[in-house]
């Protein structure tokens, strides 16, 4: 799942009617219900501008004793345009599980 993830910050941010005619991005889940206004709501009480770096969700630890790391995951993931652009500047040449094959949609 998470290739399909990186490919579709990647696929984002190389289209410049989708990168920059918004301000924030989200990954939910089919199933997951969501007020997009409330995402303006959450930035806006912060004080958060998404010219800067931003993501929020739900916080996983369970990597924290043997990667150091904690992970943002679950049914939605919000992205900053800024962080949305660097996450794919750093996605853009990691390696593909199947070269240049697209996608068939499927959970591995």
């Amino acid at each position: 799942i998470f290739e399909k993830v990186w490919r579709m910050i990647v696929f984002v941010a190389e289209h410049e009617s989708y990168a920059h005619g918004s301000e924030w991005f989200v990954k939910v889940d089919s199933d997951t219900f969501l007020f997009p206004e409330n995402v303006g709501r959450v930035a806006k009480a912060r004080k958060w501008s998404y010219n800067d770096h931003h993501y929020f969700g739900h916080v996983l630890n369970h990597r924290m004793d043997d990667r150091g790391v904690s992970i943002v995951a679950g049914g939605a993931v919000f992205l900053s345009r800024a962080t949305l652009l660097a996450g794919a500047d750093a996605f853009r040449n990691m390696p593909m599980d199947r070269g240049d094959e697209e996608e068939d949609g499927t959970c591995r």
